[in-house]
């Protein structure tokens, strides 16, 4: 009897230590595998296991980081229950109104720079996304082609949604439309009272584009990136999306919520975007070509800067600025050809930022978002 109870001890005592050595809330990634592309000037590394996402976009000759990595961790609290916890950060598509589940695994092929993501029943969903993503050679570029295909026995109207969050350093530069238009989904969406909508994301901000980007500008290292859709792509619905986490010096998201399109089963939408990245400026009032424009006064001087994401031909502009009582002067602009990563300042001749302004070149007309 002694001898049982012994045995019965030791064996508690045990399975005590067992549970009791485990240390309690323990945290360990589990990103999975990792699919790294790259050209003479960025690299891109994307996680398979975890939607595909874009985890890290960092330009090799300035040895910079652009984006908050995407990061799950399984944190374990005894060897019998585990959850996982999921920072949402990263580059990937999400399904507006759908719960996607981060976690799901896409099958990957890859070369030098090119990587394409294949997943069924994507987020558990009854669709299957097919992304590509493509490092444009010699350039600051990244180009994307989408496919969902409905899998669903019935109907579904699918609303993509892209967010993309830049490094806590940075802060997003959204343009907007001004007035108020009715957007599906979304009721009546307007412009932000904020500039740059830099609110620090106490609210979320649903806005009426006013072109078909939408940018992030690098804090204290002048570089400017931009998420770019075919032109009209929000025309008629869609919105911009931003939030963020109220803390200076925190994150604030840029985001796009395409239109909802109908998709019958077996069904497949194919959609593209990009990303450009402007070496050399401090903030994103347009984007012409391949081309990112901004403008500062410096010096008591009008000062436009153009940077390019790809080679550009030299090229002639004007620069019509009208002031807040409507007067309206136009400017001539030289604009030099311009190598990837070059950046050029091209001083106008005024000493103040204008109330609006466009662009004119090459028979097309630019908004300056100010």
């Amino acid at each position: 009897m002694n001898r049982l109870f012994q045995f019965i001890t030791i064996l508690s005592l045990f399975a005590a230590f067992t549970v009791n050595a485990y240390e309690r809330g323990q945290n360990k990634e589990t990103n999975g595998k990792e699919v790294s592309i790259s050209n003479s000037h960025l690299s891109v590394t994307m996680l398979p296991e975890r939607s595909g996402r874009i985890t890290s976009l960092y330009l090799t000759g300035k040895k910079l980081e652009l984006i908050t990595p995407g990061k799950v961790t399984a944190v374990e609290e005894t060897p019998l229950f585990s959850y996982t916890t999921d920072n949402m950060m990263g580059i990937y598509e999400l399904i507006w109104g759908a719960k996607i589940n981060g976690t799901v695994g896409m099958s990957c092929t890859a070369a030098a720079n090119k990587a394409a993501f294949d997943g069924k029943f994507y987020g558990n969903i009854e669709i299957d996304l097919y992304r590509e993503v493509t490092i444009v050679p010699d350039a600051f570029e990244l180009q994307f082609k989408t496919a969902i295909t409905n899998k669903a026995k019935t109907p579904q109207k699918i609303a993509p949604w892209l967010h993309l969050v830049g490094d806590h350093r940075s802060f997003p530069q959204i343009p907007q439309a001004a007035g108020t238009q009715r957007r599906e989904g979304f009721g009546n969406i307007g412009k932000s009272s904020t500039p740059q909508l830099f609110t620090f994301g106490k609210h979320n901000n649903y806005l009426l584009p006013g072109t078909n980007w939408i940018g992030v500008v690098r804090h204290g290292k002048d570089v400017a990136w931009a998420l770019r859709l075919p032109e009209n792509t929000l025309a008629k619905e869609g919105v911009f999306y931003s939030w963020g986490d109220g803390k200076v010096g925190g994150i604030q998201t840029s985001e796009v919520v395409w239109p909802k399109y109908p998709l019958d089963p077996q069904e497949k939408f194919t959609f593209t975007y990009s990303i450009e990245i402007f070496p050399g400026l401090n903030g994103l009032n347009a984007i012409i070509g391949h081309t990112g424009v901004a403008l500062e006064v410096k010096n008591g001087k009008l000062v436009m800067k153009f940077a390019a994401s790809t080679k550009e031909a030299a090229r002639k502009a004007v620069l019509e600025c009208k002031s807040k009582d409507g007067k309206v002067t136009a400017f001539d602009l030289a604009i030099p050809a311009l190598d990837a990563g070059k950046c050029v300042e091209i001083p106008v001749n005024t000493n103040t930022l204008p109330y609006s302004a466009v662009i004119r070149t090459g028979g097309k007309t630019y908004t300056v978002f100010m």
